[in-house]
């Protein structure tokens, strides 16, 4: 029977480093690339739009429910030294601990090396926040596009990685 000739190059590679340069022009073009950011909020729609707009910039989101959840995670951070966020978004108002209580229960050595955003429509709250730690307020909740990237973006340009 036929035997077509198979050439032998390797398609398979030069498959592979096409999608590679292809991916990398991709994300080239997104500030949010590859930054891990940790939603902390206990409104499943909140989330998911988030989720949604910062997966379009190439961001790699995790969720906590509230303000409980991210404490006893930077508990064992701290042991360990380790920090699996580039920034935060905290929401002010949660069923179980909201966000301006669990900010002034964070680590001072954490929000030093995590920028936190946090979410509130309070005014009041603003100062307070600041004076806590976060390093930006963002009013309207989920936040537009443009505002909640905007925000990512300068909070990640003012820290040195790592």
């Amino acid at each position: 029977g036929y035997v077509p000739h198979i050439p032998k190059s390797t398609p398979g590679r030069d498959l592979v480093s096409m999608v590679q340069q292809m991916w990398s022009a991709f994300i080239s073009g997104k500030q949010l690339a590859q930054k891990r950011i940790l939603l902390v909020d206990d409104k499943d729609l909140h989330v998911h739009l988030e989720t949604k707009l910062l997966h379009k910039e190439r961001a790699i989101t995790t969720r906590f429910r509230d303000g409980s959840e991210l404490l006893e995670a930077v508990m064992h951070l701290t042991e360990t030294n380790s920090m699996p966020w580039d920034a935060i978004i905290l929401d002010q108002t949660m069923e179980t601990l909201d966000g301006l209580p669990t900010l002034e229960r964070l680590p001072s050595a954490f929000k030093e090396r995590v920028p936190i955003i946090m979410y509130s429509t309070e005014d009041s709250l603003i100062e307070k926040m600041v004076a806590a730690g976060a390093v930006e307020s963002l009013g309207r909740r989920p936040g537009s596009h443009k505002a909640v990237v905007a925000a990512l973006g300068r909070v990640l340009a003012e820290r040195p990685p790592g």
